[in-house]
């Protein structure tokens, strides 16, 4: 949700601090764990590529807490890390506070002949069955400034409007 025009996201943010949980830019970073003063709350949350970084090191924080509490990178710890990164609590606990430990943690890593295997097929089928996709593949091969849009991201705006 974007802030009313003519307002300032800054004292949005900074107004709301401690009152409710403010997310801000691409990664919905939640601004101000930690924080214990307002003035502590830069306009670099607001920077896209400075966005990402904080807010994948966070992920990456979470991510390391929820495979520790699997003892194994199993594929549910990605989902539930995810899950936790949204609402900001796993298992009870209020994941962006609590301690990291600063141990390492083994990604779970998808086993490669099975994945592409699986997903080389099924994009074959889906190329097979989807008559717009031919279409889609001859506008290209005359022109690909002619071709509509292959995925629509339209609903993603919806959610980062800053």
């Amino acid at each position: 949700m974007s802030p009313p025009s003519g307002t300032d996201p800054m004292k949005l943010v900074q107004d709301h601090l401690g009152k409710a949980v403010v997310r801000v830019g691409i990664t919905q970073y939640p601004v101000g764990i930690g924080i214990t003063d307002k003035s502590q709350v830069t306009a670099d949350v607001f920077d896209a590529c400075n966005n990402i970084k904080i807010g994948t090191a966070l992920f990456a924080r979470v991510y390391k807490i929820v495979t520790k509490w699997y003892g194994a990178p199993v594929p549910e710890a990605f989902t539930d890390a995810i899950e936790a990164y949204q609402t900001g609590y796993f298992d009870g606990e209020y994941v962006f506070m609590a301690e990291d430990t600063g141990e390492s943690v083994e990604l779970g890593v998808p086993d490669r002949s099975v994945s592409e295997e699986g997903a080389m097929e099924t994009e074959s089928e889906i190329a097979g069955s989807d008559p717009k996709n031919e279409l889609r593949q001859q506008l290209w091969a005359q022109d690909p400034n002619k071709v509509d849009i292959g995925i629509d991201l339209s609903g993603i705006g919806d959610f980062n409007r800053e």
